[in-house]
């Protein structure tokens, strides 16, 4: 996966770098049709204390696009928050292309509807008259 890690207003910590790119390298073996993933790291100044750092991440690859954003106190602590959303987003990704790439397992179109002609084939009829239908009595039934 090609990992890019952008910062804005302000310069990244090599550390927090080196955790993003292995956070979001780790999502990407989650999910092999995302190819590119743009980590854009910034700091908010009009917000308040508690949430200014803020960490942005796109994922494109193959139609599909994911996107999260989460803000923090800390960009480490905005990382760990963001791959957590994306997560969630690629388990529901693989969800879809699962079941689109999978027929369900109930339905098998193969088989005949019930009471298709054939189904009943080799099967005995018996009659409203019990002496009728038993050609012999079975163990253990008193005659």
């Amino acid at each position: 996966m090609d990992v890019d890690i952008v910062g804005r207003k302000g310069e990244v910590p090599d550390e927090v770098r080196a955790r993003a790119k292995a956070k979001v390298e780790k999502i990407g073996r989650l999910a092999p049709v995302l190819e590119r993933a743009e980590v854009r790291l910034a700091e908010d100044r009009d917000a308040p204390v508690a949430a200014r750092k803020v960490c942005e991440v796109t994922m494109t690859g193959h139609g599909h696009t994911l996107r999260a954003r989460a803000v923090a106190h800390e960009l480490a602590e905005a990382v760990d928050k963001v791959v957590d959303k994306l997560e969630h987003q690629v388990e529901r990704l693989k969800g879809k292309l699962l079941a689109r790439s999978h027929p369900r397992r109930g339905l098998d179109t193969r088989t005949p509807p019930p009471g298709a002609p054939g189904e009943l084939e080799g099967l005995e009829v018996l009659t409203g008259e019990p002496e009728a239908n038993e050609a012999q009595p079975g163990p253990g039934a008193s005659a």
